[in-house]
């Protein structure tokens, strides 16, 4: 198995064995925890079918079915003729800039948006983001941003995400911050893909503070957007609340 420092990969698919479990739970975990550990990063081709196979005790048919289930959660991509590979950065997350997006009166052009982080720090005390992320005795780190659609209105949002894995970011240079997708920057720099996402939708009277950040009036209603951003296994990555005032723009859920 040429091209990839293997060690890692052998070793968990070695402590994943137990009596019992079937072989392609054992290989498709060793795959797994490899990727997620970052020895295998985005982009990078795994070993043949027929090396796996070879080299570890496991059928071709065993590969063959493994790697189906990962290509399917998209945690792979396998290319005909070519191999498998890590999927890259994109790969199967959402389309667009932005988890949701407002279209031009032609119904095709997508507005510019622009953003800016206006706040970030650690959150201690719990809210729904402690639902969906679980406990986390280091607290949550929030990041605020005001996203400004084509110079017409500016739209709230807080990002929450567990302090005890992501602190770096309070660190990182606001530079680096403005105007990108987070999704992006997880991905990156964190090796944390976010591979699927559910909104939650409402109408509300908008707090106080996001009215005043946003310059609409105090009581004014518009829509609350609750994202819900899961990674590898499933597992619950990021919470954000995004406020949007009333406008005249057709918004579009990406799915």
């Amino acid at each position: 198995m040429d091209g990839l420092d293997t060690n890692a990969f052998v070793k968990h698919f070695a402590e994943t064995g137990g009596r019992g479990t079937p072989k392609y739970v054992q290989l498709r975990e060793a795959l797994l925890r490899t990727i997620e550990g970052g020895h295998w990063r985005p982009g990078d081709q795994l070993p043949s079918e027929q090396d796996l196979a070879e080299s570890l005790p496991v059928s071709l048919g065993t590969v063959q079915k493994t790697l189906r289930w990962l290509a399917d959660e998209g945690i792979v991509v396998r290319k005909h003729g070519q191999g498998t590979f890590v999927a890259g950065t994109y790969q199967k997350q959402m389309e667009g800039i932005w988890h949701f997006r407002f279209v031009d009166d032609d119904g095709k052009t997508l507005l510019p948006v622009f953003s800016r982080v206006t706040g970030r720090g650690l959150v201690k005390r719990n809210g729904p983001w402690t639902e969906f992320l679980g406990p986390d005795s280091s607290g949550y780190l929030r990041v605020t941003r005001l996203l400004n659609i084509n110079e017409e209105f500016e739209v709230y949002s807080e990002f929450y995400l567990a302090a005890a894995r992501f602190s770096p970011l309070l660190e990182m240079p606001l530079d680096e911050l403005h105007g990108v997708n987070f999704k992006h920057v997880l991905s990156k720099h964190f090796n944390a893909p976010t591979f699927h996402v559910l909104q939650h939708i409402r109408c509300v009277s908008m707090p106080i503070k996001v009215c005043d950040a946003i310059g609409v009036a105090r009581d004014t209603y518009g829509l609350r957007i609750e994202v819900f951003g899961r990674t590898y296994r499933d597992a619950p990555l990021s919470y954000q609340v995004i406020y949007v005032p009333p406008n005249g723009r057709r918004l579009e859920m990406p799915g």
